[in-house]
């Protein structure tokens, strides 16, 4: 199956999976327990939108923490620009509709040590399928930021279309699991 008949495939399977405050709690427990998670000091997150995987609780466990600073993206363009968030109060729809904080002017690119990524769907070699528009892909390009990806347990399948420029997970975190993969063989 290719890439645009699997996203078709994935947004109809998201739609019928409606995501819980639970969903969230379980991949804040899980993820609280990870190493790269617990040592991470500046994290770009990102805002739940239309069933993905539920942010909340992780994103407000990161705003009282007091050795982590929250990053939040916002899309210009084709460009995907992290900036730095105190709370998620004045954030605002952006160009696809997903909330997004404004950007500061003259803003330095961060040190990002960790980034926790959205998809429609991931595999057991560590390769993910976001929306089609590239931002994280084009971000994450030769990056050596952890990158955890956030599911639902339906969202992980055997094997993914992949392209050479698509950015491979260094984890998944479900609800119920998280799964480590080495890329050393790829």
């Amino acid at each position: 199956m290719n890439k645009y008949a699997l996203r078709k495939k994935m947004r109809a399977l998201r739609k019928q999976h409606p995501t819980s405050l639970e969903d969230g709690e379980m991949l804040l427990s899980l993820l609280c327990e990870e190493p790269s998670f617990c040592a991470a000091r500046s994290v770009l997150a990102y805002v739940a939108f239309n069933n993905e995987a539920p942010t909340e609780p992780i994103l407000h466990h990161l705003l009282v923490a007091d050795d982590k600073t929250l990053f939040l993206p916002n899309c210009v363009g084709e460009d995907l620009v992290p900036v730095a968030v105190t709370s998620l109060e004045g954030l605002e729809p952006g160009e696809f509709g997903i909330l997004e904080p404004p950007i500061t002017p003259n803003l330095e690119p961060p040190t990002l040590d960790l980034i926790l990524l959205p998809l429609l769907a991931a595999d057991q070699q560590g390769h993910r399928l976001g929306q089609g528009g590239g931002h994280y892909d084009r971000f994450l390009a030769d990056s050596p930021i952890t990158k955890i990806g956030l599911a639902l347990d339906y969202q992980l399948i055997e094997t993914l279309p992949r392209e050479p420029h698509d950015v491979l997970l260094d984890a998944l975190v479900t609800p119920t699991q998280v799964i480590q993969f080495s890329h050393t063989q790829l």
